[in-house]
């Protein structure tokens, strides 16, 4: 594990965990308390019958595993648990997977598909790879920065993003600020505004003339000059010429040029005006636009007061322990508002506002620690009660939802049965940076060759790197670098990953060619392949059974599921079965 760039021990990281248990067990089980007694409070004034049934060891585990580190436990980490007498080993063991690589793994996925940050490119406007933007991440989730510092950072940075990974957020959207206003919108403070960039909103208050003055506080452009730059370029391309003896551009060279060009800078000169066809009588076409939050409060300013006015919103906590209360517990605390769209106001959430104001309150209070509020979460009683499976009408917080498992954690649940260890791979990235940053003085067509070839080098040591059966690599899906069209690409497309080119695109919906993927694909193959560590215990059908369900088998599933099975086709019967495919 990586923390500014030192290296922390397995053992040391099981120090830490310890002394956080000790620390944290009362003060957090507290807190869990107050959850409990917040959504027991709601159940008694809405008179839903009290829920007293809860999960077994099994289910708990196995629901916990998947909503923190993103994966099925292993047969060991079942065993582990289940065998452990310590009094506290419920809260040993989430203090364990909050500090682990399989948490940094599972929501460097949820944040990867929020901020929308595709690996194989920064955005579609230079071919700089998003590695120096998931290493930033990576290093946030991992020492969890809290929140409203990261959004700070995303909203304020500058530089180039070689030097500075958070600068990715802003020039994900390079050349259309107004969509990346709106999105920050969405996914900050809960706000869809962007009707209003073309015209007045007719389903909310706000105006196109409200829109333009928020644009107003985005001053930064976003590239920085080198002195001379197109000599240096057209010297390159002359060098290049004749060392390839003949007439050809090398596009390759020109684009990782162009690529140190992308910089962010704030420019105080900076204006806005009013679209041409501006319709509207509170002001006319072509006006300049004087900087201006929604409610009115601030003026004047950059970015960084945009992004004070942004983290001091009263929906900045409610809109991110929105989508993480959905992501472990199965559901929007604003249904049926839009994720993305929350109103505290809203009638359909009137009575569930103690509870919302219960939360937000704690994450600000917590420093907007991410772990504090999905530790919070997963200690409470309420985690471990049976998981509910009615309609949305009539969810009065009974427990978490039955939820199909998502495509990342489907692939990364199966790798799990495929590797002894599914987070072998700790990858560095800052190496990218590295290479690609050019020394300008130094500049020559020879100089430029050379750099390819290592930037290419580099990309296939790190491609080659992944553990492999057949073509198909073996990794955690998060680190799937080769982009959508590789088989863990095309395997998280197929059971709906977001493309993360629009917001909130992911959905966990089945479909027939799913199920051909599970059937007749050649993922069954790997999984069963006398190089998976599931097939090393293939003589105990038994335990194949426990690696894959995380339960032990019933007797009526003995004799009709496991006596009675080639050792192949059991594993293939148990994957396609809706108790593995969904979380309870």
């Amino acid at each position: 594990m990586k923390e500014n760039g030192r290296s922390i021990s397995i053992t040391k990281m099981k120090k830490i965990v310890l002394v956080l248990v000790f620390l944290f067990t009362g003060l957090f089980g507290n807190a869990a308390n107050e959850l409990d007694r917040q959504i027991v409070e709601y159940r008694t004034v809405n008179k839903v019958q009290e829920v007293t049934q809860k999960v077994d060891d099994y289910t708990f585990i196995r629901r916990l595993y998947l909503d923190v580190a993103g994966r099925i436990p292993t047969t060991k980490e079942l065993q582990e648990y289940l065998s452990s007498r310590e009094p506290n080993k419920k809260q040993q063991l989430i203090e364990r997977l909050l500090y682990s690589e399989d948490y940094v793994n599972n929501w460097q996925n949820f944040f990867s598909d929020l901020f929308r940050i595709r690996p194989e490119r920064l955005n579609d406007s230079s071919q700089i790879k998003g590695y120096p933007y998931i290493e930033y991440l990576r290093d946030s989730l991992r020492l969890d920065k809290s929140y409203e510092v990261l959004v700070k950072e995303l909203l304020t940075a500058e530089g180039s993003p070689l030097d500075n990974g958070a600068s990715g957020y802003i020039l994900r959207d390079d050349g259309m600020t107004f969509d990346n206003l709106a999105l920050s919108s969405q996914i900050f403070i809960g706000k869809n505004i962007s009707c209003a960039q073309c015209h007045d909103d007719p389903f909310s208050d706000y105006t196109q003339k409200q829109y333009y003055e928020l644009a107003a506080f985005m001053k930064n452009d976003n590239r920085q000059t080198v002195p001379e730059y197109q000599a240096k370029s057209k010297t390159v391309d002359e060098d290049i010429k004749r060392i390839n003896k003949n007439d050809r551009i090398d596009n390759g060279v020109r684009q990782i040029m162009s690529g140190n060009l992308v910089a962010i800078r704030e420019n105080p000169n900076k204006t806005l005006r009013l679209p041409h066809d501006y319709k509207y009588d509170d002001a006319k076409p072509n006006d300049l636009v004087s900087p201006q939050t929604l409610d009115g409060q601030v003026k004047t300013g950059g970015r960084a007061e945009l992004a004070k006015w942004i983290t001091g919103h009263p929906d900045f906590s409610r809109a991110i322990i929105n989508r993480i209360w959905q992501q472990i517990i199965g559901n929007n605390l604003f249904y049926p508002q839009s994720i993305s769209d929350i109103d505290i106001a809203a009638d359909s959430v009137k009575d569930r506002r103690q509870l919302i104001e219960f939360l937000g309150q704690y994450f600000t209070q917590n420093s907007h620690s991410l772990k504090s509020v999905i530790r919070l979460i997963v200690s409470s009683d309420f985690y471990t009660s049976q998981s509910y499976t009615g309609s949305a009408e009539t969810y009065r917080f009974q427990g978490p939802w039955v939820k199909r498992l998502t495509a990342y954690q489907l692939w990364d649940s199966i790798l799990t049965l495929i590797l002894p260890d599914v987070n072998y791979s700790r990858i560095s990235l800052d190496r990218y940076s590295e290479l690609y940053k050019i020394d300008w003085s130094k500049i020559s067509g020879q100089y430029m060759l050379d750099k390819q070839n290592q930037i290419r080098d580099w990309d296939n040591q790190l491609m080659n790197s992944f553990l492999k059966i057949g073509n198909i690599d073996l990794v955690r899906s998060c680190f799937n670098y080769r982009g959508p069209n590789s088989f863990i690409g095309q395997f998280l497309k197929e059971f709906g990953a977001s493309e993360r080119i629009l917001l909130d695109t992911s959905n966990t919906h089945g479909t027939v060619t799913q199920l051909l993927t599970f059937m007749n694909g050649p993922l069954i193959n790997v999984v069963t392949s006398s190089k998976s560590q599931l097939m090393t215990v293939s003589a105990d059908k038994n335990l194949i059974f426990m690696t894959i369900m995380g339960r032990p088998y019933h007797l009526a599933e003995e004799k009709s599921m496991i006596d009675n099975q080639k050792t192949e086709d059991l594993v293939w019967i148990l994957l396609n079965t809706n108790e593995f495919l969904f979380r309870k």
